[in-house]
């Protein structure tokens, strides 16, 4: 029986950052999927495959917490990783602005860590 690769959900309206998660797990070899919404992801052909989904809390429409509930409601049993660009937006308003910043979405860093433990875990 053969076990198929473990694939990752991204699920973010921001096309940029989108393309930044991609570009980062498939740099270590992940294949990845993007969707621009939760409706879109909903709505679109997924293979049936190991793996987790990378998503933002703040979507329009369905928020990521009520995607999350709707995954659960109808048995997606993927784990899910929440990524936002919320706090680095708001810590950057907070800062002083001679202060340098950290790279742009340190913070979804984070989140794909947390994919990249989520996909060596469902390899086992």
């Amino acid at each position: 029986m053969s076990v198929e690769q473990p694939l990752v959900f991204v699920v973010d309206d921001d096309a940029s950052a989108r393309e930044g998660i991609e570009d980062i797990l498939q740099s270590v070899g992940l294949p990845v999927t993007s969707f621009g919404s939760a409706q879109e992801f909903l709505h679109g052909p997924r293979p049936d495959a190991p793996g987790c989904i990378v998503l933002d809390v703040r979507l329009p429409g369905i928020s990521g917490l009520e995607f999350q509930k709707i995954l659960t409601e109808a048995g997606i049993r993927l784990p899910v990783i929440f990524i936002t660009g919320a706090v680095a937006a708001r810590r950057r308003q907070c800062w002083h602005r001679s202060r340098p910043l950290a790279a742009p979405g340190i913070e979804a860093c984070f989140g794909i860590a947390a994919a990249l433990r989520a996909i060596d875990a469902a390899r086992t």
